[in-house]
């Protein structure tokens, strides 16, 4: 396979002396590089075999009603080869369903037979992020009300006493949360994660809140049943991607 060109930019790296690029194996790379391509055409190719076959389905002014236009943004696929990024090819069908009066659509079949294999992949890591972000969050919050209480037992239980303390410590976990769900995501190369570091973010700050005094107080939690219907939301959440379906269909 010829690998030399101006489209093979994911494949020019700057070889190491031990066979290693920038982005890992030398032959890694080569080999993902070329899945990607042949997938690409895979993907070519079912486009245009679609479009042919309703080359004669025309509207009244002689127009295609189905034809290609341009790509959909760039998505990472699974492969035994790894991660490879591609664009599925974007077509406009303008046909309606005699039955439903609703447009129809053109479904790439190549890539959505991976689709539920990858949903079960995604979820399983926000089951992993979530889990992981949720621990460090609710570990901070307890370690930082010890701290909060310990500095207004030192300065005499003053009305304004470690109130520093707890006010730092809850606004650090706040902030964390978010931070944490979107890192998580992206080092496990997910991406479309809006919702779950929105929603998710936002759902810590209401549920740690709620259970504020239980976690500042000595000795005290937030429900284990709370915090693990937490990371089961989460997990939901994360199997939300916004614009995955344009991926699959046009």
């Amino acid at each position: 396979m010829n690998l030399s060109g101006p489209d093979t930019a994911r494949a020019r790296q700057i070889s190491k002396s031990e066979g290693t690029t920038e982005s890992g194996s030398l032959v890694d790379n080569i080999v993902r590089e070329g899945a990607r391509r042949m997938l690409a055409a895979a993907l070519e190719g079912e486009v245009n075999q679609h479009i042919a076959e309703l080359a004669g389905e025309r509207d009244e002014d002689g127009r295609r009603l189905a034809v290609r236009n341009g790509h959909h943004r760039e998505r990472t696929v699974t492969t035994a080869a790894g991660p490879v990024a591609v664009k599925a090819l974007r077509v406009i069908d303008k046909r309606v369903d005699s039955g439903t009066g609703e447009r129809k659509r053109f479904w790439s079949k190549i890539l959505k037979s991976k689709e539920p294999a990858m949903q079960y992949i995604r979820h399983a890591k926000g089951v992993l992020t979530v889990t992981t972000a949720t621990a460090a969050c609710y570990t901070l919050m307890s370690v930082g009300y010890t701290w909060a209480r310990e500095s207004a037992a030192a300065a005499g239980d003053t009305i304004f006493s470690g109130a520093f303390e707890f006010l730092l410590t809850t606004a650090a976990s706040w902030a964390l949360m978010p931070l944490l769900l979107w890192a998580g995501m992206r080092m496990l190369r997910e991406t479309g994660n809006t919702v779950l570091v929105l929603i998710g973010g936002l759902g810590w700050a209401g549920v740690s809140g709620y259970y504020i005094d239980d976690i500042d107080r000595a000795g005290g939690h937030m429900p284990v049943l709370v915090l693990a219907a937490y990371v089961l939301c989460g997990a939901v959440l994360s199997g939300v991607n916004p614009g995955r379906a344009s991926d699959f269909g046009s």
